[in-house]
């Protein structure tokens, strides 16, 4: 005879047992011959459907956990880049500028772009190399489009040619048009 419910441990094994079955593409009314032999226990498709779903959600709670670790990587090995950027600025400059520029590496958060200008600004009489500063804005920009602060850089719409009306001049007008003058039919 047939069990009614699963324990917790049975509900996790039943749930791996039916995304290995959906992967190798067996319909859910297959995925429940199979579990009926196996386990004894007589699943409804809507049951595996459920089931399913609920492994899709752990899938993609997974990805999106992995997607954000990814993303918190980068960022901290731009933040640590762009420090060392920074370190190696003030090295390069003459000792006027760098209590200036170790008060902006000591920050714990990094300059934006208003900061980056205005140590630019004052720094181009010395004998700072301007790469320097390329390098740091390209550190923003990266960061940003890990952000998603840009639009897209590509699109994955497919252009189709949409045929439109043909551009009419007021010359090209019907003189009773643009005179006002219609029937009451049109």
């Amino acid at each position: 005879m047939a069990r009614k419910k699963r324990s917790k441990d049975q509900v996790v094994h039943d749930r791996a047992r039916v995304a290995e079955l959906k992967l190798q593409q067996y319909t859910d009314a297959e995925i429940a011959k199979i579990l009926a032999k196996e386990t004894g226990l007589v699943l409804s498709r809507r049951q595996i459907t459920y089931d399913m779903g609920k492994v899709r959600k752990s899938w993609l709670e997974k990805q999106e956990a992995s997607y954000a670790m990814h993303v918190a990587t980068e960022l901290a090995r731009i933040d640590a880049l762009e420090r060392e950027i920074w370190v190696a600025l003030r090295a390069s400059t003459k000792d006027s500028w760098r209590e200036t520029i170790d008060k902006i590496v000591s920050n714990p958060s990094l300059p934006d772009e208003l900061t980056v200008a205005k140590v630019q600004k004052m720094t181009e009489s010395s004998s700072a190399n301007p790469a320097y500063f390329a390098q740091i804005m390209a550190c923003h920009t990266e960061r940003r489009k890990l952000l998603g602060l840009y639009a897209p850089q590509h699109s994955i719409v497919e252009k189709r040619v949409i045929k439109a009306y043909a551009t009419v001049s007021p010359g090209d007008w019907p003189s009773d048009a643009i005179e006002g003058e219609y029937s009451e039919g049109d």
